[in-house]
């Protein structure tokens, strides 16, 4: 055998590469198994005779009937393989006996499952999260990601990775195991039960050989994003790849140097987080970057903010504070500040700034010693002006206040916009005031468009599989309707819906379908990317708030969710807007796969309909009598209907706009914006003074806006036995145990508008913000005294005058307090993140009105920075208008439905990021470019040759590359506030506040706007005004598990909320989880949405519930019933109890 295999190998390459050439590179793949038991490895040349290759002589000059294939020797413990790679023929062909003696000892078969790695093109790798990758004593983690499950799954990958690479594939013939000629781009995922699938990191671009780096980038951006998904539930962690070549990478110029890998400063910086530096130095780099300490000759220092006018020169005598404290000052050792390179003495006292003439009694020259430099200096009352100079030039300007008028080392000093404060010569406080843009009007719309098209798809389910079928379209005139049983494909019928579109009388339209975002953008996207190569999503959190489409190079339509301007059903919104009612249909009909789309007989079944009464669907059958129910006609005429009803809703909703506010709701795409821009139009005035917050301010604050408080207190309102007065017994096993059947009723209570009422009734921030480093409390509360005493003699600017602001504070805790106030994020044990209100110490951001709100609770803390703002009442006119017209618009009239929307959709958007994650469809070869470029969070394969790309940070010098249609400005969000954001969330906890802290109730449970006590509330919070409560429901029983999963029973009804749970539930199920360990499972239907494929996969899955520990610390009887909470304890951030 060994023999006739070494006869073969002497044939010359040069003919194989001819041949290879001319057949093709593509070749079938064979094991062959040979007996022979040598161990040595090595490539070899087989010389194979083909018998039947008819095509060869026609197709080239040359014909070569003994081609050579190359094929591995490879050693196999006990026996050798040899893979040979054919060439991939489109006809048969045999071996000849010449090969008989070689394939008499081998076996030859065709190896029979395709490659699974895909070269060049993106894959998906997912890692379950099911019980099954978890112990038995780890089964509350199941459905949780941790850093343990990242680093296998990551491992996990690797394993199948670099296996498929060890297997020859028929892409990559000339495969090396030298792992460096591969670089791999992968972008990490999870996949939600519910079918969310959001990206945590950026697009990573590493070589193979450094795979193992991916674990600490991917723990980092877990890290950073895991407060963001704690409570959702995870189905899979996905990593989305790509293998590319190196040769391939290194075609795009500089791809090396520019591409974007993992940094941790960058990431911090994109999802808003900025780390706290130990010692305060972060702003001295402000100094030196924001004012130049020696400008050049031609800058203009003028600075009006500071200038004196000098008819106040007049009021000096020769007894003047400042001049006779200077002449009879000791000399002392003086501290010194830099300011941009520049040493200025800590100290008003000009006798130690340096060599001392006065020309005057007002006016002094000061020679700096050792320098070329002098201070020129006018003496004022209470106050000097100096400025330095060098040969008559003004290096620099500064004004210097008294505050003691015994100590002049004790005063203020304001250079430009910068602020010191210094007492006996100590810098206690440095203000900087930043410039930043304020919110501007916009003008009313002096026209309003009706360029409105509506649209709708019906779909069925067949073996878990959801299509479309129907599509319907109305232009306010005309219906058109497209049925699949028509079209070849369901491909080729939305191609040809979307091409009806494609109409120059329709540009510039707004195409509206009910739910757009979330569900029929995953049928239309791939069809609307072959029919454009100018395709603009707006996303969000991966919905689609907005499908620019372009065709012709000239007209755009725009696609649009109705569901993001008007939350509701289609059947209430045209009750309340008083249009046409929508029809019935039975929706469960034709997921039966044995219905044809061509039936017609018999009207369907009542159990094929949903959400009708019985007498509904008689009513119903009444109109097919003695006459067949034809599927397509009642099809076309439901989802027509739709398309009616939708347009008429619009069209109704722009007019009352319009005629309230003169905006032009095609020009918003979401009831946020929508409320912005009347906002911006009718109710924003000019001294408002609305700061527009980025950068470093923005990553600031951003960690101080932290939303609602939603905690269980406790669990279930069953008495005690240490509550139970009848019970005598002192010992406290007996105290602990539960009084079976023995409860209180308790009563849940909503504020009415909780947000609104906040922006109306607390102090909003407003004016340039000022940042500042050291305690200004301390500085303020020396001047307590002096401000109380004003108030009291009519001056009531003492509260105004409390420095109001975003502050960095170290906070400690009172120790016995049972319900804390401040929310904090900390690490929790199994690695996420959780907002939680802890007792202990730690450092964060807080709104100024919050802690003092804190300190009447116990709370201390010593401020360390932040930023301060001014005062405002922004918002009174905008809430005052809209509430007024909600508290005298009947319930359910279009104008109740408009003010009711437009009052809570204000606020959150201010709180936006300024840098936005971006997207783009473009082709395969323009995203290899993109790769290189830009911080890539997430890629779809579209798989028509082009790919939806979402990103961040886009490169400004981007306009001059290759890449055409993008304008860099309109990837920024220019109008954003989240200070203002997070004072309105802060202030409403303050006002919740008062509610967790009664003594006069137990309280069992907190949502952002609403509370269940064990009592009644005193009158004067009940009623029907803005901020007034009222009461929601009276539980006979109730059970609070954990956040958003909690139940009650009342006199008629059951009342069970549960968040991410579809399938209803009993009471007395969801009150069995009160004893530890115990789980409950419920079966869910679950959609998982292929935007790839333009499909959805319906399946069920099994949902389980059980009580976590992960905002308080959980108590159980010796019984082990979940009882009653406790707050955690965090010592320097980190849980210690």
């Amino acid at each position: 055998m060994k023999t006739e295999i070494s006869k073969g190998i002497l044939v010359i390459s040069f003919l194989y590469y001819f041949f290879s050439f001319y057949i093709g590179s593509r070749f079938k793949q064979y094991d062959i198994f040979i007996k022979n038991k040598t161990k040595s490895m090595k490539t070899i040349n087989l010389k194979l005779k083909i018998e039947s290759f008819p095509n060869l002589n026609q197709s080239y000059p040359y014909s070569y009937p003994y081609p050579i294939i190359r094929a591995t020797q490879a050693a196999n413990a006990n026996k050798k393989s040899l893979r040979l790679f054919l060439p991939q023929l489109n006809h048969p062909f045999n071996l000849r006996k010449g090969f008989s003696s070689l394939a008499s000892n081998s076996k030859l078969t065709p190896i029979s499952h395709p490659p699974k790695l895909i070269i060049n093109k993106w894959n998906n790798f997912f890692f379950n999260l099911g019980t099954e990758t978890v112990s038995a004593s780890q089964l509350p983690l199941a459905g949780l990601v941790t850093e343990q499950k990242i680093i296998i799954a990551l491992e996990k990958f690797k394993e199948e990775l670099f296996s498929e690479l060890s297997r020859p594939s028929s892409e990559y013939i000339d495969y090396k195991e030298d792992y460096s000629c591969y670089r791999l781009l992968i972008i990490f995922k999870i996949q939600t039960t519910n079918n969310q699938i959001r990206s945590i990191s950026y697009l990573q671009n590493v070589n193979l050989k450094e795979f193992d780096l991916l674990k600490k980038i991917f723990l980092e951006f877990w890290d950073l994003k895991t407060e963001e998904y704690f409570l959702v539930e995870v189905s899979h962690i996905i990593y989305s790849f790509k293998l590319v070549p190196l040769r391939e990478m290194q075609s795009t110029p500089s791809s090396s140097q520019n591409i974007r890998t993992f940094s941790f400063e960058n990431v911090k910086d994109n999802v808003g987080t900025l780390e706290r530096l130990e010692t305060p130095v972060i702003e001295s780099k402000l100094l030196i970057s924001d004012y130049s300490a020696l400008p050049n000759k031609n800058d203009n220092l003028t600075d009006t903010s500071t200038e004196i006018p000098k008819t106040e020169t007049n009021i000096l005598s020769t007894n003047s504070i400042i001049k006779n404290s200077i002449i009879n000052s000791k000399s002392s050792r003086m501290n010194r500040t830099s300011f941009g390179g520049v040493n200025l003495p800590n100290t008003m006292d000009i006798l130690l700034w340096g060599d001392v003439h006065f020309i005057s009694e007002t006016q002094a020259i000061v020679y700096r010693k050792q320098s070329y430099s002098e201070y020129h200096v006018e003496l004022f009352n209470d106050y000097l002006l100096a400025e330095l100079k060098i040969d008559d030039k003004i290096i620099l300007k500064f004004k210097d206040t008294l505050n003691d008028k015994i100590n002049l080392s004790t005063f203020t000093r304001t250079i430009k916009n910068h602020e010191y404060i210094y007492q006996e010569g100590n810098l206690l406080l440095k203000k900087i005031k930043k410039k930043v843009r304020f919110l501007t009007k916009i003008l009313p719309n002096m026209h309003q468009s009706k360029k409105i098209l509506t649209m709708d798809l019906e779909t069925r389910t067949i073996n878990g599989v959801m299509t479309s079928y129907c599509v319907s379209i109305y232009d306010g005139k005309t219906s058109k309707s497209f049925y699949l049983s028509d079209f070849n494909s369901e491909t080729e019928m939305l191609r040809k819906s979307i091409l009806y579109l494609m109409k120059r009388k329709y540009n510039n339209y707004r195409v509206y379908l009910h739910n757009f975002s979330g569900f029929d953008a995953v049928f239309l996207l791939r069809i609307m990317s072959d029919l454009s190569d100018n395709l603009k999503p707006t996303m969000r959190k991966g919905k689609f708030l907005d499908l620019r489409f372009n065709f012709a190079d000239k007209y755009t339509l725009f696609f649009r969710d109705s569901l993001l301007i008007l939350p509701g059903t289609l059947r209430s919104l045209a009750k309340n807007f008083n249009v046409v009612e929508k029809s019935i249909f039975p929706y469960n009909f034709v997921n039966n796969p044995k219905i044809e789309l061509t039936y017609s007989g018999l009207v369907p079944e009542y159990k094929y309909f949903d959400g009708i009464t019985l007498d509904e669907y008689k009513a119903y059958s009444a109109n097919f009598y003695k006459k067949d129910w034809n599927l397509k006609d009642e099809t076309i005429k439901y989802c027509e209907l739709d398309c009616i009803v939708l347009f008429k809703i619009i069209d109704k909703f722009s007019d009352n706009i319009f005629k309230l506010f003169r905006i032009d709701i095609l020009k918003y795409p979401t009831l946020s914006s929508l409320a912005f821009a009347i906002f911006r139009s009718r109710f924003l005035k000019e001294e408002d003074r609305i700061p527009l917050i980025h950068g470093e301010i923005y990553n600031f604050i951003k960690k101080s806006y932290t939303g609602g408080s939603v905690d269980v207190y406790k669990p279930t309102p069953v008495i005690s036995k240490e509550e139970n007065p009848e019970n005598k017994s002192d010992s406290k096993e007996d105290k602990m145990n539960l009084i079976p059947n023995k409860t209180k009723k308790i009563k849940r209570y909503d504020v009415n508008s909780l947000y609104p009422f906040t922006m109306k009734n607390f102090p909003m921030p407003t004016g340039c913000p000022i940042y500042f480093e050291g305690d200004i409390l301390s500085i303020w509360n020396k001047h307590r005294a002096e401000n109380i005493l004003k108030s009291r003699t009519g001056d009531s600017n003492y509260q105004e005058k409390k420095p109001f602001g975003i502050f960095e504070v170290n906070i400690e805790t009172p120790l016995d307090i049972k319900i804390p106030l401040l929310q904090t994020k900390v690490k929790l044990k199994n690695g996420t993140t959780r907002t939680i209100a802890p007792i202990g110490n730690w450092t964060g951001q807080y709104f100024s009105d919050e802690l003092y709100n804190a300190e009447k609770y116990g709370y201390k803390f010593t401020v360390i920075r932040g930023y301060l703002f001014e005062r405002g009442n922004i918002f009174t006119s905008y809430v005052d208008f809209l509430y007024e017209m909600k508290k005298y618009s009947e319930k359910g009239t279009p104008n109740y439905i408009i003010s009711k929307l437009l009052l809570n959709s204000l606020y959150g958007r201010l709180g936006m990021s300024p840098i936005p994650e971006n997207h783009l469809v473009i082709s395969n070869k323009q995203a290899n470019e993109f790769y290189s470029k830009y911080n890539i969070t997430n890629v779809v394969d579209l798989k028509n040759g082009k790919e939806l790309i979402s990103f961040l940070d886009f490169d400004q010098q981007s306009q001059n590359n290759d890449i055409e249609h993008i304008d860099v400005e309109n990837y920024k969000n220019k109008n954003i506030s989240v200070v203002v954001s997070s004072v309105v969330t802060a202030s409403a906890r303050i006002h919740m506040s008062q509610f967790k802290t009664n003594n006069s109730y137990t309280l069992y449970y907190t949502d952002t706007d609403s509370i269940d006590i064990d009592g009644e509330l005193d009158s004067k919070f009940i009623g029907n005004e803005l901020g007034q409560m009222k009461l929601e429901h009276t539980f006979n029983d109730a059970v609070f598990l954990s956040p958003k999963m909690y139940g009650g029973i009342t006199d008629s009804y059951e009342y069970l909320r549960i968040r991410g749970l579809k399938n209803p539930l009993k009471f007395n199920e969801l009150k069995g989880l009160l004893t530890k360990g115990t789980k409950l499972e419920s079966k869910q239907e679950k959609w998982y949405s292929d935007i790839s494929n333009g499909k959805f996969n319906i399946k069920d899955e099994i949902f389980t519930l059980m009580v976590t520990d992960n905002k308080r610390k959980l108590l159980y009887d010796k019984d082990n019933k979940f009882y009653n909470t406790l707050p955690l304890k965090i010592e320097n951030g980190e849980i210690i109890e």
